[in-house]
């Protein structure tokens, strides 16, 4: 058997490799688009400087200025964030889940917590009163699990009753959720609010 020539099995295997499915091309990375943005970007910062100075200090100064911007942007949301955590945090026992008492139940604890001091709480407790007399009514359906917002859909509601619950919800939520201070006068004016004939215009 006769050796195959070396410059013809180079040629075969040229042939071969030469072949599209045999090229490696490296990986392109998905963000390379943004380095060579980047790198365009300082080329042409570097040749404003080198033709144009004060254009280039200008531009600097902008860039500084925006990212001192952006900071102290960043810093207000972070502490939004850390006050509404601490809000959310004391008004924990405001929002415990409500249990299955009368009117004159709930009341009673919220004269006693707001002789403590302890508006927010007393709040609530104004709230559950509330429900618990439309509940008494079968105008809504009391449940431990709902959220203040929810009874306002109820549908034993009529118009009136639901136009004035749901603006004791929101002033509610105004003053318990949202980490207000309650003082004393926030507690009256609930109350008062509060104190109106329900069952009007039932649907």
């Amino acid at each position: 058997m006769r050796p195959v020539p070396a410059d013809s099995l180079r040629a075969v295997l040229h042939r071969v490799f030469d072949d599209p499915a045999y090229r490696w091309v490296p990986p392109r990375a998905p963000l390379s688009f943004l380095s060579r943005w980047g790198e365009a970007v300082s080329q042409w910062f570097d040749r404003v400087s080198a033709s144009h100075p004060e254009l280039g200090y200008a531009i600097l100064a902008g860039l500084v200025v925006i990212l001192v911007v952006v900071l102290v942007h960043g810093a207000f949301i972070v502490a939004g964030t850390v006050r509404r955590a601490a809000a959310l945090e004391r008004a924990g026992p405001a929002v415990r889940i409500a249990e299955r008492r009368d009117a004159a139940w709930h009341r009673r604890q919220a004269d006693r917590l707001a002789r403590e001091g302890k508006y927010a709480e007393a709040l609530m407790e104004e709230f559950w009163a509330v429900i618990a007399e439309l509940d008494s009514r079968r105008l809504v359906k009391f449940h431990p699990a709902k959220t203040p917002g929810e009874y306002i859909y109820e549908p034993g509601l009529g118009p009136t009753d639901r136009s004035r619950l749901a603006l004791l919800v929101e002033r509610l939520y105004a003053l318990v959720f949202a980490g207000r201070e309650i003082h004393p006068d926030d507690l009256n004016q609930w109350r008062q609010s509060a104190l109106t004939r329900w069952g009007q215009g039932a649907a």
